[in-house]
């Protein structure tokens, strides 16, 4: 039988025999190993520069990583390049010849005003028996039991309903007549659709005629159309136009609605089609789309402009490590931090450690900073100085609990040459321990 931890054997006799095993050895080195995890607990970050001792630092040191995010553009960046049609300042945006708009046809509320065709509810009151329902005649009148005709023609709802009142008054105490449009002559939905501005700048309404649009914004051709619309159709109307972005695929319209993710050639060019190709490693994206820009007011009349965002990027990338569920290579997002990191790459496993995570940079001029930080602190104290902001290629290290670094060491270390089967285990307890036999 094995001796107990609280009862230690005998000196031997040296008699050239193996000293038997003691399991207070074991319990010492779990101790050990959690006393050591105990006091390299970090409650902040510590730096440690090209190899020299670790500091502690403070939220207000400025050897802190800054959340950076660099809009250098690489070769095999994946880049989104769109091309819009650019809005003046409170005027919206003036049409060019080839702009296709969308107009809508609607009343203008109460103000409606009768047309032929029209069809109308006439109701008198309480008494259901007596409502009407009429149409009026190409000649613009209607015409009511008992009192003969009626004009409607270009009178609202409301007018009408008093002339109503009026031709009744003879024959009714108070006739109180109210009129509604049942349905309008004018289809709207025909009425509405798509037109083109011409090369002449005009553009084509159907029962309106050609009226001016290029150098105009499609709020104030809105307004000049409901002006002719009411004029024509003798009503208050209104024409809402909204300018449609238009396909590449026709002709003259260059690149506006472009839009198109776009990958950096290797050696550093973009191309952008009907404009050539242009250097982009080593330009920063505010560079780049002000030489577009350029280039396309350069070829086009119309007032365009570009946004352009990185997609995708090979060398914008974190190295995560160490005790995550899916350790490996990962895009560096904008304002991407440790705890941004570590959620990416599927979260921290049981045994791994919270408190001593850590972080290396490499600096252009080749200087190596290792950061350990207590994230725990950050996670349950909101020490946001702890939550680290990361750059591209940086590497991300979430390191063993010290439980778990110990019971690799007894499954390496111990267990491998101890004179008894695997199948023998152990048990810690406040400082003791026992084998456990099978």
């Amino acid at each position: 039988m094995i001796p107990s931890a609280s009862h230690p054997s005998r000196s031997l006799p040296s008699t050239g025999q193996p000293r038997p095993f003691r399991p207070v050895g074991l319990a010492a080195v779990l101790c050990c190993a959690l006393v050591l995890s105990a006091c390299a607990t970090q409650h902040g970050v510590s730096l440690r520069k090209n190899g020299a001792p670790l500091t502690s630092l403070n939220g207000e040191s400025d050897l802190l990583p800054k959340p950076t995010f660099s809009p250098v553009l690489s070769p095999l960046d994946k880049i989104r390049v769109q091309i819009l049609p650019m809005a003046e300042a409170g005027e919206g945006l003036v049409l060019e010849p080839y702009d296709t708009i969308k107009y809508e046809f609607s009343f203008l509320g109460d103000d409606y005003r009768i047309l032929p065709g029209d069809e109308l509810t006439v109701q008198f009151g309480p008494d259901s028996k007596r409502d009407l329902s009429l149409v009026v005649r190409p000649d613009g009148k209607i015409t009511l039991p008992d009192v003969g005709d009626v004009m409607a023609l270009g009178r609202t709802p409301a007018q009408l309903a008093d002339d109503i009142n009026t031709a009744y008054r003879e024959q009714l105490t108070k006739p109180a007549a109210s009129v509604s449009l049942a349905k309008s002559s004018l289809a709207l939905g025909e009425l509405s659709g798509e037109a083109v501005v011409q090369d002449d700048g005009l553009v084509s309404i159907p029962k309106i005629g050609r009226v001016p649009a290029a150098g105009l914004t499609v709020g104030k051709l809105s307004e000049n159309l409901s002006g002719l619309a009411s004029k024509r159709f003798e009503t208050s109307m209104a024409i809402q136009v909204s300018r449609q972005l238009p396909t590449l695929d026709k002709e003259k319209e260059g690149l506006v609605g472009f839009d198109q993710l776009l990958t950096i050639s290797a050696d550093g060019r973009l191309a952008l089609p009907e404009l050539g190709t242009f250097a982009a490693a080593g330009n920063t994206l505010v560079f780049m789309q002000a030489e577009i820009q350029n280039a396309l007011r350069s070829r086009y009349k119309s007032n365009l402009t570009v946004a352009i965002d990185i997609e995708e990027s090979d060398n914008r990338v974190v190295y995560i490590d160490g005790e995550v569920s899916r350790p490996g290579a990962y895009p560096l997002s904008s304002n991407m931090t440790l705890l941004k990191a570590v959620t990416v790459a599927g979260g921290v496993v049981n045994t791994g450690d919270m408190r001593r995570i850590t972080l290396i940079h490499r600096t252009s001029q080749n200087d190596v900073y290792v950061y350990i930080t207590n994230l725990k602190d950050f996670i349950e104290n909101g020490a946001k100085d702890n939550d680290l902001a990361l750059s591209s290629q940086d590497i991300v290290v979430v390191p063993k609990t010290g439980i778990a670094k110990a019971d690799l060491w007894v499954d390496q270390y111990i267990t491998s040459i101890l004179p008894f089967s695997r199948s023998v285990g152990y048990e810690y307890s406040q400082g003791t321990s026992k084998i456990l036999t099978p």
